[in-house]
């Protein structure tokens, strides 16, 4: 079957940022504008790489979701990933649901499907999935974009992930030694498939 999710190794960066704007106070208002739009921020000379990254990170928040990737691209499945956004939006900025509003106008909130499709005409303007040339057609697949790290950044994850090969390595050739029981091997193969699912990544960043 072509249905599935990806599991997003770089999902750590948009969680630490959450756990950094809450740790330094940022204003909530920053916090929404560049979580909706953080690529899109003005770059003057005051702001500084850093906070160009940081920028970049936070649209995670519209990136990250239950998408069904591998699938014929069409209209309808580019629709129904807007309308989560907009359900992802809603409910945690707004405190509210607005995805009824696709059908029809609310019958209690002021939310005419007007507004919905009036949102939804601007995150169908983003790309969160983009169509790639299978052997049966173009499928959905990741936008692929590189996120920024610092030089310290890069040299942690370097050595995570070089951490995380040598556990491998070892945990192989043991289940490869012919001195290995049978407890031993099944337990092996358990972790092997723990770190195989999970790519390496920093430690997670304390929360205060």
């Amino acid at each position: 079957s072509t249905d599935f999710f990806f599991a997003v190794s770089n999902a750590w960066r948009y969680r630490d940022y959450v756990i950094r704007s809450f740790n330094d106070d940022k204003p909530y208002d920053q916090f929404v504008v560049e979580q909706m739009a953080g690529d899109l921020l003005p770059n003057d000379a005051n702001v500084t790489d850093e906070q160009k990254a940081e920028r970049l990170i936070a649209t995670g928040f519209l990136a990250l979701g239950p998408w069904l990737v591998g699938l014929p691209r069409d209209e309808q499945l580019l629709m129904d990933i807007v309308d989560l956004q907009i359900d992802k939006v809603s409910r945690s900025m707004l405190g509210l649901t607005a995805t009824c509003a696709r059908c029809h106008d609310h019958k209690f909130d002021p939310i005419p499907q007007t507004d919905y499709f009036a949102l939804a005409g601007i995150l169908r303007s983003t790309k969160t999935l983009d169509g790639q040339q299978g052997n049966n057609g173009p499928y959905l697949d990741w936008v692929r974009r590189p996120l920024p790290e610092s030089p310290e950044a890069a040299t942690a994850r370097k050595k995570s992930t070089e951490r995380h090969a040598a556990k491998m390595a070892a945990l192989e050739a043991e289940l490869e030694n012919s001195e290995t029981t049978e407890p031993r091997r099944m337990s092996i193969l358990d972790e092997l498939d723990l770190l195989k699912g999970e790519p390496p990544g920093p430690p997670m960043a304390a929360a205060v």
